[in-house]
């Protein structure tokens, strides 16, 4: 190990700006390489974590988007409530399902102002749990109020303030859609206004979210805005047609081929089916820009680490090839003296790892002290995920892959130049030496 570091003194005092200006650049694709792997494994978890924490929620029609993009549902729609028992018996992660009414109104009256509202959704009690929503005052409406077409509504926190100024206000406080029009038994044209009695309020989720599944401001029983008299038992089989279910343990693809073998086993092989992630109107675009994001960012900047790496390594090659090139006649003499080719390539070995692990101090000195800096170039990126600020940290699967990455480039180009020498004839060596 003297000899080595002897060595490598002598190079640098021989050529101190090729050896220093090697060693950077493999220190610098070392740092690059280990802060792209820390992020990107950082951005992943994030988007996994919003995304897929407490399961995977996935959307699902009895029907198919038009060229327009439209949803358009099966009349007569194929299935029915019992989606709920046939898919928790075939799927072992399966957490629940709810039947969806998108777009239920665009506006609501407060005593005597009207306001426009984001989203509205008609749905059942399970919603609540499969969008992960927490209760911040009142409670959420029950099995007992969807059964009964119960005029009760849920609102977000945001929407609580803006109406009633508090959360707690907002309890108990009534609002009034837009009035329903319906035929009378003598045929003339009546209007209907109905109220809505407040009776939970729940935390807003980060925009990330709301964006990419729509969340709506208004939950309201999506039995309330059937008409009077209507039959509500029939009226929940054929509401079942288009919802969200939420499940565990599968990817996307895995959960959408689960959820077609389980329903076609159920209503048949004919069945047209839908299944998308995203907004219960269509693929949200938040969604797949976040994970082309993170996808993008992993592939550019690795790229960018591995090739200063390997330029780097390239420069130990030529490190190493002016170190055998000066020791050609000593190295054939060691041969003549019994030195065998495999402790001569150990030599060389050795010397390129210490090169290379020098390099990877300096490079993780550098990551160090760049990976927040450099995280905050990327908070247009975090942003667009819903983080406001981010504070990624060196992460030892990263540190393992650099490590071994560099070391193993340095080593294997450190060798190559004695490999090519050795190839000659000992005899001839020493003589042309």
């Amino acid at each position: 190990m003297i000899k080595i570091l002897i060595s490598i003194k002598n190079d640098i005092k021989a050529a101190p700006g090729k050896t220093i200006l090697t060693l950077l650049t493999v220190a610098l694709g070392v740092g690059i390489l280990s802060i792209a792997l820390s992020i990107s494994g950082f951005l992943g978890d994030i988007v996994l974590d919003k995304l897929e924490k407490e399961g995977l929620i996935i959307n699902y029609s009895n029907g198919e988007f038009s060229d327009t993009g439209e949803l358009e549902t099966m009349k007569p729609v194929e299935i029915d409530k019992n989606i709920l028992s046939t898919l928790e018996v075939d799927m072992d992660g399966f957490i629940g399902a709810s039947p969806i009414f998108s777009q239920v109104w665009s506006d609501i009256q407060v005593g005597t102002e009207k306001y426009q509202i984001r989203n509205v959704l008609g749905t059942s009690e399970e919603y609540f749990n499969i969008m992960d929503m927490e209760l911040q005052s009142g409670s959420f409406f029950t099995s007992d109020d969807v059964a009964t077409g119960s005029k009760k509504a849920v609102i977000s926190s945001s929407l609580a303030t803006q109406l009633f100024n508090s959360p707690e206000e907002a309890i108990g406080s009534t609002f009034q859609p837009p009035a329903g029009q319906f035929r009378g038994r003598g045929g003339e044209n009546n209007v209907a206004i109905e109220t809505f009695v407040i009776q939970g309020v729940f935390e807003d989720p980060d925009e990330f979210i709301r964006t990419s599944y729509q969340t709506a401001d208004i939950v309201i029983p999506l039995t309330s805005i059937f008409p009077a008299g209507m039959n509500v038992s029939r009226m929940m089989d054929m509401v079942y047609g288009s919802g969200v279910i939420k499940v565990e343990g599968y990817s996307f693809n895995q959960a959408e081929a689960m959820i077609k073998q389980s329903l076609s086993s159920q209503y048949g092989d004919d069945i047209t089916l839908t299944i998308w992630e995203g907004s219960p109107d269509g693929d949200s675009s938040t969604i797949q820009e976040a994970r082309r994001t993170v996808t993008t960012f992993s592939i550019v900047v690795n790229i960018l680490g591995i090739v200063l790496l390997l330029t780097g390594s390239i420069g130990i090659l030529s490190i190493m090839m002016i170190e055998a090139l000066g020791r050609t006649r000593e190295i054939a003499i060691e041969r003549a003296l019994g030195a065998s080719k495999l402790s001569i390539l150990r030599e060389f070995f050795s010397r390129s790892l210490v090169l290379t692990a020098i390099s990877i101090m300096v490079g993780l000195i550098l990551a160090v002290i760049l990976i927040q800096p450099f995280a905050h170039l990327l908070d247009p990126v975090f942003e667009g995920i819903g983080i406001s600020s981010a504070s990624p940290s060196l992460t030892p699967a990263a540190l393992g892959i650099t490590i071994i990455s560099a070391l193993l480039a340095g080593g294997v180009f450190g060798v190559i130049p004695v490999v090519s020498l050795m190839k000659g004839s000992i005899s001839d060596t020493i003589r042309e030496g």
